[in-house]
């Protein structure tokens, strides 16, 4: 199997590696946090032994006193591996502990008596970080900016982090509490008032040539890719990280699921995409 890309992430406690590891999940990366450093190589080669594409883009967080012997295994053993590193200033770490009300593993365990004493130790053990090792300090970080030094890092391949839900839907029935962009193709002729087109869906290839034989489907095609088009990468730059796209007939059956089938089909080679017919078996 091909791994596209191993990211191993960590950093002093209380710096942000929980909120890092949120962002690679939206990015679509399959998250594992506090990976045990001994099953490391079991892991690797499990994923190299199995065909599952949920491994392709892999992100594992490890505690800071691990990192430096997790990111040597690591690099020795999958090519495509990547390392992030965060830190933060003491005071602000020691703000963090007290807003949060989380106890620093050094206090849990006993090796420290209060916050600094716990920071200053954990430095202590993570000196001689590797140069190529992507570092980011989040004292002066707000969680949006975070997220945009992630995202460009590491989610920028193939839109990885982009992802769209088509959902075809009867008007009858109510639109879709989660939709961002509502289509409506009611002035498409209508194949229920066909009768051998009547109890088959828009699933079905007679359906789907009767939709788009209809002169202005096409046109229709055209200028609602355009308009996707422009707002999908708009929605990129401004770090929106899934859209949901509506499209409705009267009765959710015909029209509008060969209108998402279509419109799935035309971006799922760029796009992350997700396709759901509401109302297809009412």
């Amino acid at each position: 199997m091909n791994i596209k890309r191993i990211i191993l992430v960590s950093g002093l406690s209380g710096a942000g590696k929980s909120s890092v590891m949120s962002i690679l999940e939206d990015g679509g990366y399959l998250c594992i946090d506090n990976f045990p450093l001994g099953l490391l190589e079991t892991l690797i080669q499990w994923i190299n032994d199995n065909d599952d594409e949920r491994y392709s883009y892999l992100a594992l967080s490890v505690m800071a006193l691990d990192f430096n012997a997790a990111y040597k295994k690591i690099k020795k053993i999958a090519v495509n591996s990547e390392a992030v590193f965060l830190d933060a200033a003491d005071d602000i770490l020691v703000d963090r502990y007290q807003y949060s009300r989380m106890r620093h593993p050094f206090i849990v365990s006993g090796d420290a008596r209060n916050l600094f004493q716990a920071i200053s130790k954990e430095r202590e053990q993570i000196a001689g970080l590797s140069d190529e090792v992507f570092r980011i300090d989040t004292t002066e970080l707000k969680i949006k900016d975070l997220k945009a030094i992630i995202e460009q890092q590491f989610c920028r391949d193939d839109n990885l982090h982009f992802s769209i839900s088509f959902i075809s839907f009867g008007f009858r029935y109510g639109l879709p509490r989660d939709a961002d962009i509502v289509y409506d193709v009611r002035f498409i002729n209508n194949p229920y008032w066909v009768e051998k087109l009547k109890k088959l869906t828009g699933n079905d290839q007679a359906v789907i040539d009767y939709v788009f034989d209809d002169p202005r489907s096409q046109r229709l095609v055209e200028e609602m890719t355009g308009y996707l088009d422009f707002c999908f990468t708009e929605f990129i730059k401004e770090h929106k990280n899934h859209v949901t796209v509506a499209i409705g007939c009267t009765g959710g059956k015909h029209r509008s699921v060969a209108f998402a089938n279509c419109l799935e089909e035309y971006y799922r080679e760029k796009y992350h995409v997700l396709k759901l017919h509401r109302d297809v078996e009412r």
